[in-house]
């Protein structure tokens, strides 16, 4: 085992000095992870890959990439990793993974004037999701539910608001800064929605009224499964490193997602 562990670490090393600067894949609509604002990139994993690589001593070029194609541009070479609030789901499935830099559950939410106050009352009611293997799962198992899709958070947060969905399933690190109304956490898009439907008196307050703990959604680094073996030990330890010695707490405050 000491022998792999330094094999290992003398490749990874040959790697850091060789390689040019890793080309990581990021999507732009899922605030507070990534973002743009101000016309500028910003979120918690921006942050995240500014400390795993300078963990590592890598340099790396962060590559605007729409979420459901950055495991398949990995795969075909175009990217070399992908950190962009990535789980393993059916858009991520053919990549490798690293551990879990951070962890979320799910959150079940309505308007505070709804009549809806727990799971049982969602029976028969359209429900709000993101096309996804984990919320389909919960779906599926409230009678009659009606699976309504949306592509990013304020349109699903708007359609709930304005009554065209009865309630919402959603991770909780994409909802947690709107439920604490900290909009500066926002795309400028989606701030821009948000002041529009409030202008027009769209601006119910939102409730949580149960939680789904055991569909828990790991957030991962997206390796790929054929080529560069040689990255996914060192940025393990550096994961486990930062999560012993409590190195991402500043960005979970900052990012409302403590």
């Amino acid at each position: 085992m000491k022998k792999f562990l330094l094999s290992c670490f003398l490749t990874f090393a040959v790697f850091a000095q060789a390689k040019e600067p890793l080309k990581v894949g990021i999507d732009t609509i899922y605030p507070p992870f990534e973002y743009l604002a101000n016309g500028k990139l910003v979120g918690f994993d921006v942050d995240f890959a500014a400390l795993l690589f300078k963990e590592l001593g890598l340099e790396y070029t962060l590559v605007e990439t729409p979420y459901e194609d950055i495991c398949s541009k990995i795969t075909a070479g175009e990217l070399d990793v992908g950190i962009s609030a990535i789980g393993v789901d059916e858009y991520t499935i053919d990549c490798d993974h690293s551990i879990s830099y951070y962890e979320s559950k799910n959150l079940f939410i309505t308007t505070e004037d709804s009549p809806i106050k727990s799971k049982a009352d969602l029976a028969g009611k359209k429900i709000g999701v993101f096309k996804d293997d984990i919320f389909e799962e919960i779906i599926a198992s409230i009678p009659d539910a009606k699976p309504v899709y949306r592509d990013r958070v304020s349109s699903m947060v708007l359609s709930l608001k304005d009554g065209k969905i009865d309630a919402m399933i959603i991770d909780s690190t994409a909802i947690l800064p709107i439920l604490s109304g900290n909009h500066e956490l926002l795309s400028d898009t989606d701030k821009q929605a948000f002041d529009m439907a409030s202008s027009f008196g769209i601006d119910k307050k939102l409730v949580v009224f149960d939680e789904d703990f055991s569909h828990e959604s790991q957030t991962t680094v997206a390796l790929p499964k054929d080529r560069l073996k040689e990255l996914k030990l060192p940025i393990n330890k550096a994961i486990a490193k930062f999560k012993n010695e409590g190195t991402l707490t500043p960005l979970l405050k900052k990012y409302h997602l403590h």
